[in-house]
């Protein structure tokens, strides 16, 4: 069974599961494509409600302040500061697969390798508790908080003593618009077009579009798979399969958010709190 049978047979398998169970299934919104030049990573609804590259790095800013306001309170020595986050880069990069030619050209399927982080600094045993907490629930060293200085520093932006992450439901609604999106049938016929150009092209191609082979040899991507991975951006674009897909999805998160509207509401006034009050940690600190 080819690539296109097998997803045109699995398609109408969960179409048709999905339509048994119609009375709980959400509506299937109108779409139109997104407009997408070649290479580019489309923007969804959702994508604004994540922290941020930019968002994050405030935040961890103003949390390793604070974790050194309070390390500096107790007298016990502060180790050298952690690594910036890492920036990501746009959310839906490789959502629906491989994008941009470049990466595939130099890349394959492998990505780009990951910067190499420098090695977390080596801690004392007082170090480590008056960070991490105590187990007792007692304070630390040199009266260092129970819940450690990296507890007590996310208390003061996130209200827990866990730092910044996106919320629950975000992910929720994210992974939802995903799955709804891909058995889609304006996203099947897509794909199924995709997968007619790769087999015309003679990729052997055994994954989605939105998927990387099963069996990648070595730590780089050989000739053999460099030509299915250009083949495969160039079959997305000449199908325009990621502005169909894309367009779709978009109209699946837009009525999800929409479902969900308070909860949202809640969840922005949850992160416009959080930077609020790292932006005036920061303020503080740089005043001092």
């Amino acid at each position: 069974m080819t690539f296109r049978q097998h997803r045109t047979a699995t398609a109408l398998l969960l179409l048709a599961v999905t339509a048994g169970c119609s009375t709980s299934a959400p509506p299937v919104p109108d779409a139109s494509p997104a407009r997408l030049a070649a290479g580019e990573a489309p923007r969804l609804p959702l994508d604004g409600l994540f922290w941020s590259d930019e968002e994050y790095t405030l935040l961890h800013k103003a949390l390793d302040i604070l974790t050194s306001q309070c390390m500096e309170r107790s007298k016990v020595p502060m180790p050298p500061g952690t690594a910036a986050p890492v920036s990501r880069g746009p959310r839906a990069a490789h959502r629906y697969g491989t994008l941009a030619r470049e990466e595939a050209e130099r890349y394959g399927y492998h990505g780009p390798p990951s910067p190499a982080l420098p090695p977390p600094p080596a801690l004392t045993p007082e170090q480590r508790t008056a960070l991490a907490g105590t187990q007792n629930g007692r304070p630390g060293p040199a009266g260092t908080p129970a819940e450690g200085c990296n507890g007590w520093a996310a208390m003061q932006i996130t209200g827990t003593t866990s730092y910044p992450v996106d919320a629950e439901l975000l992910r929720t609604l994210d992974f939802e618009s995903f799955d709804l999106s891909r058995r889609d049938p304006r996203t099947v016929r897509a794909i199924d077009a995709w997968a007619s150009c790769m087999e015309a092209a003679g990729a052997t191609h055994a994954a989605g579009p939105d998927e990387k082979p099963p069996a990648l040899r070595g730590t780089q991507a050989d000739a053999e798979e460099i030509r299915t991975a250009l083949a495969d951006v160039t079959c997305k674009e000449e199908t325009r399969l990621v502005g169909t897909w894309a367009g779709v999805e978009t109209a699946y998160q837009r009525d999800l958010l929409r479902r969900h509207g308070g909860e949202v509401e809640d969840i922005e006034r949850g992160r416009r709190s959080q930077l609020s009050k790292a932006a005036d940690t920061i303020g503080k600190a740089e005043r001092r």
